[in-house]
C-alpha cells in the first residue's frame, strides 16, 4: 500500500514541522489584548448588516410611530430594499479596492480605516433629518408631507460607507489575526472572524428590543470610535513590518505578543522566509488572471463562482436582513401591533442566536466530515425547511374567517420552526463550506485572484438578493402568497445547486491542490493523497 505509506509519512512530517515551529513561540497577554480590536471590527460588520432587521416596521404593525426607521423617513418599499442592500454593494467595493491601501499602510491601518468607515457611516445615519410631519395613507403606510429625497440620499450614502467598512474588515482583519497568531492558535483565531460577524447580528436584534433606530446608530458609532482607539494601541503585524524591511520594529512587535521564553531569532527567520517566498511568487507568477482562465483552473473558477451563486441565492441574507418582517407573517393577526412587533423581533433574535450556536458546532465538525457531504446535509435541511415555509404561506393566504385563533397560532408556530430550521441548516454547512473550498480548489499562486473574483460575485449577489426580495414578493402576488413563491424560488435554487455540486465538484478535504486538479482534468488517482511534492504553478 504505497499510497497509504506515503500519506502516513507526509502526515508525520507535517506534524513534526508544526511542533518544531510551535516550540519557538508562546502567546503572551499582549497577543490576546491585540486580538480584542480584531473581534470588534467584524462585530460591527454584523451589527451594521443586521441593523435594518429590528428597526424596520414589521408587516401588519401600524405605521404611527417614528420609532421605526422606515416610518421616520417615510420610506417606500423600494427605498427600504435599497437601504437594506446597499451595504453589500459598498462591501464589494471595499474588498476589491482595500487590498492596495492595506498592503501599503499595514493591516493595523486597514482595521483603523474600517472602523473610520463605520464611524462615518453611523454619523451620517444619526444626522439624517427626520421627515416630519407625516401621515398614514389609509393602508398603514407612512407618507411624507414634503419631499424626503435629501434624507433618503444621505441614508444611501451612509449605508454604502458602512459597506466599505465591512469590505475593508474582510481584507485586513483575518490577515492580521493570522499573522499575529501562534501556530497552534491559528484555527481558533481563524474562526473568530465569522463568529464575531454572527455575534454582531445577534447584538443588533438584542439591542433592538430596548432601543429605537437612533440610539442603535449612536451605539454603532460609539463602538466604531472605541475600535479606532484600540486599533491605534496595538502593534502592527510583524509579518507586514518584515515585508517592509522594518526588522527592528517587527522584533519589538513580536516581543509584545510572545512570552519571554520565545526563540525570537527563529521567529524572525521564519518571517523572512515567508517574505522571500512572497517576493519570488510575485516575480514568477506573471498574469494570474490569465493563468486562472486556463484549463482546468477555469473549471475550478466556475465551481467557485457556482458555490457563491448557490450560497447567496438560497436567500439567506434576505431572510436575515428582513427577519423581523418575515417572522411577523407567522404571528396571528389577532395580536396587537405592539405584541406583533415584540414577537417578530424576539423570533428574529432567536434565529440569530441559533445561527451563532450552530456555527460554533459546525466549526468543530467541519474538520472531520467531507465538504460535499456537509453541503448535502445542509441543503437537505434547507429544502425541507423552505418546503415547510411554502406550505405555511400558501395555506395561510387562503384561510377563511372561520379558522380559529388557536389554529392560526399553531400554524404560525409551525412556520417559525420551519424558518429556524432553515437558518440552522444554512449555518451547519452552506455558510462556511463554500469559503473553505475556495482555499482548497486553487493553487496558492492564483488563490488570491480567484478569491477576489468569487468574493466580488458573492457580495454583488448578496446585494441583488436583498434588493429584489420585496419586488419578487410583489411580483408573485404580494402578501403571504408572494412570500410563499419567494421561498419556492429559493428552494428550487438549492435543489439545482446541490445536484450540480454532487455532479461536478471534486471533494477537496485532505487533498493537495495537484490531487484536486487531476480530478478536475478527469484523471482521478487511486488512494488518499495528503501532500504532493510537485505543487508547481
Amino acid at each position: 500500500m504505497p499510497n497509504e505509506k506515503s500519506r502516513l509519512y507526509d502526515e508525520e512530517e507535517d506534524r513534526q514541522s508544526v511542533q518544531t515551529v510551535a516550540a519557538h513561540e508562546e502567546a503572551s497577554l499582549g497577543m490576546w489584548l491585540s486580538v480584542v480590536p480584531t473581534v470588534l471590527a467584524p462585530l460591527l460588520f454584523g451589527y451594521a448588516l443586521g441593523y435594518t432587521s429590528p428597526t424596520f416596521r414589521p408587516s401588519g404593525v401600524a405605521a404611527g410611530s417614528k420609532d421605526y426607521f422606515d416610518v421616520a423617513m417615510a420610506m417606500s418599499d423600494n427605498q427600504k430594499t435599497w437601504i437594506g442592500s446597499l451595504p453589500n454593494f459598498g462591501a464589494a467595493a471595499g474588498a476589491l479596492l482595500g487590498g492596495m491601501p492595506v498592503d501599503a499602510f499595514g493591516k493595523k491601518a486597514g482595521m483603523c480605516m474600517s472602523n473610520l468607515m463605520y464611524a462615518i457611516g453611523f454619523t451620517l445615519l444619526v444626522t439624517t433629518p427626520i421627515v416630519v410631519p407625516f401621515h398614514e395613507d389609509g393602508h398603514g403606510n407612512a407618507t411624507a408631507d414634503h419631499d424626503n429625497t435629501a434624507s433618503i440620499a444621505q441614508l444611501y450614502v451612509s449605508r454604502i460607507v458602512l459597506g466599505v467598512g465591512m469590505g475593508l474588515s474582510c481584507v485586513a482583519t483575518p490577515a492580521y489575526q493570522t499573522e499575529i497568531s501562534t501556530t497552534n492558535l491559528r484555527g481558533v483565531l481563524g474562526s473568530a472572524f465569522q463568529i464575531s460577524i454572527v455575534t454582531g447580528l445577534v447584538l443588533a436584534d438584542a439591542v433592538g428590543f430596548g432601543m429605537t433606530w437612533q440610539p442603535m446608530a449612536y451605539m454603532g458609532l460609539a463602538m466604531a470610535c472605541v475600535g479606532m482607539v484600540l486599533c491605534a494601541l496595538i502593534p502592527e503585524s510583524p509579518q507586514w513590518l518584515v515585508n517592509k524591511g522594518r526588522n527592528d520594529k517587527a522584533e519589538v512587535a513580536l516581543r509584545k505578543m510572545r512570552s519571554p521564553g520565545t526563540d525570537f531569532a527563529a521567529l524572525l527567520s521564519n518571517l523572512h522566509v515567508v517574505k522571500t517566498e512572497s517576493e519570488l511568487e510575485l516575480e514568477s507568477k506573471g498574469d494570474k488572471l490569465g493563468e486562472l482562465l486556463k484549463y482546468p483552473r477555469n473549471k475550478a473558477l466556475a465551481i467557485g463562482v457556482g458555490l457563491m451563486i448557490m450560497q447567496q441565492l438560497t436567500g439567506i441574507n434576505a431572510v436575515m436582513g428582513y427577519a423581523s418582517n418575515i417572522f411577523s407573517y407567522a404571528i396571528s393577526d389577532s395580536e396587537s401591533s405592539e405584541d406583533k412587533a415584540h414577537w417578530s423581533n424576539m423570533y428574529a433574535m432567536f434565529g440569530q442566536i441559533l445561527q451563532l450556536v450552530v456555527t460554533l458546532i459546525a466549526a468543530r465538525v467541519t474538520t472531520a466530515v467531507d465538504r460535499k457531504k456537509m453541503l448535502t446535509i445542509a441543503a437537505g435541511g434547507m429544502i425541507v425547511s423552505t418546503a415547510v415555509m411554502e406550505i405555511y404561506f400558501f395555506s395561510g393566504s387562503t384561510w377563511s374567517e372561520d379558522k380559529t385563533v388557536e389554529t392560526k397560532s399553531m400554524s404560525g408556530l409551525f412556520a417559525v420552526v420551519g424558518l429556524m430550521m432553515y437558518i440552522a441548516s444554512f449555518a451547519c454547512g452552506m455558510g462556511a463550506i463554500p469559503w473553505l473550498m475556495l482555499g482548497e480548489l486553487f493553487h496558492p499562486g492564483i488563490r488570491s485572484t480567484a478569491s477576489a473574483v468569487c468574493t466580488a460575485v458573492n457580495w454583488m449577489l448578496s446585494f441583488a438578493v436583498m434588493k429584489t426580495v420585496t419586488q419578487l414578493q410583489d411580483g408573485f402576488g404580494g402578501g403571504k402568497t408572494g412570500m410563499g413563491w419567494v421561498f419556492f424560488f429559493y428552494c428550487s435554487v438549492i435543489v439545482v445547486g446541490i445536484a450540480l455540486v454532487n455532479i461536478f465538484t471534486p471533494e477537496t478535504r485532505g487533498k493537495s491542490y495537484n490531487a484536486v486538479e487531476r480530478e478536475l482534468r478527469g484523471k482521478k488517482k487511486q488512494g488518499y493523497e495528503n501532500v504532493d511534492a510537485d505543487d508547481e504553478f
